[in-house]
């Protein structure tokens, strides 16, 4: 199998030197996968089914699992977090672009508004601090009337031991 790796100028194009089959008259994606990756895998084969080209951002400490997917047709590695947001500007515009966890969620809010213009955002990065906060998710489905487990959220040190 042959992918890209770097640039990411190739992003659009390279989807035709791949063994799988995307359709060029799809949008391309732009995944980004934290530690294992299989959330970002899941993903990355579910678009590559449909025929949507993918692209897998993921950082170097990690196995990159998602990226050595048949449907990932090239990959750029980000150093850490901190660098993530200088990975997703060095690629073409207009791609979606699926964050799949936590701490990229918070580590690419603070630059919202520039990669919403870049690309089509799924997720809303400038909400990230609430899509990761588990007690907000909680609490809004118990008010949307969707059962939840019970949880008990202890604050003190005195509440735990109680």
């Amino acid at each position: 199998m042959s992918r890209n790796s770097g640039s990411g100028s190739e992003l659009v194009f390279a989807y035709a030197k791949t063994n799988c089959d995307p359709d060029p008259e799809f949008r391309p994606a732009v995944v980004c996968a934290g530690d294992a990756g299989i959330n970002a895998l899941a993903t990355v084969r579910s678009l590559g089914r449909r025929g949507v080209p993918v692209h897998v951002v993921a950082l170097q400490s990690g196995p990159q699992i998602a990226s050595a997917s048949r449907y990932c047709v090239s990959f750029t590695p980000a150093r850490d977090l901190a660098s993530l947001h200088e990975a997703l500007r060095a690629l073409p515009q207009g791609a979606l672009l699926y964050v799949d966890n936590d701490p990229m969620l918070k580590a690419l809010a603070p630059h919202a508004g520039e990669l919403a213009q870049r690309f089509a955002v799924v997720d809303s990065l400038a909400e990230a601090s609430r899509l990761t906060d588990k007690t907000y998710q909680m609490r809004l489905a118990q008010k949307a009337g969707i059962a939840v487990p019970r949880s008990w959220l202890p604050q003190t040190w005195e509440e735990l031991a109680a």
